[in-house]
């Protein structure tokens, strides 16, 4: 009996990998260094503005941490400023007043 078929059905496929080089001192320095540990230390990588950056939120350039400096300037603009809030807003009134009269 034949059958009908209207799909094929894909064959199956071998897969080859064949390596194109092979170090055998170098796999078996690899092979070493699973087993015990990597004597060398690896390198830090190499990141622009690091140090600058590290230097500047440690304080170490400024010789203090950020924003020490600038908390009593800070608190003294912020009284200042609701001083000044306060003023304008009586003196607003005042002058409502004394237009509505």
């Amino acid at each position: 009996m034949a059958r009908i078929s209207f799909f094929s059905i894909p064959q199956h496929r071998k897969f080859s990998y064949k390596p194109r080089y092979w170090d055998p001192a170098k796999e078996h320095i690899k092979e070493l260094e699973e087993k015990y540990g990597s004597q060398q230390k690896e390198p830090e990588r190499y990141v622009p503005g690091k140090a600058i950056r590290k230097a500047y939120r440690d304080g170490s350039i400024q010789g203090e941490t950020v924003g020490e400096s600038n908390r009593l300037l800070r608190r003294l603009l912020v009284f200042a400023g609701v001083i000044l809030a306060c003023l304008v807003a009586y003196y607003l009134a005042e002058g409502l007043v004394l237009i509505l009269k």
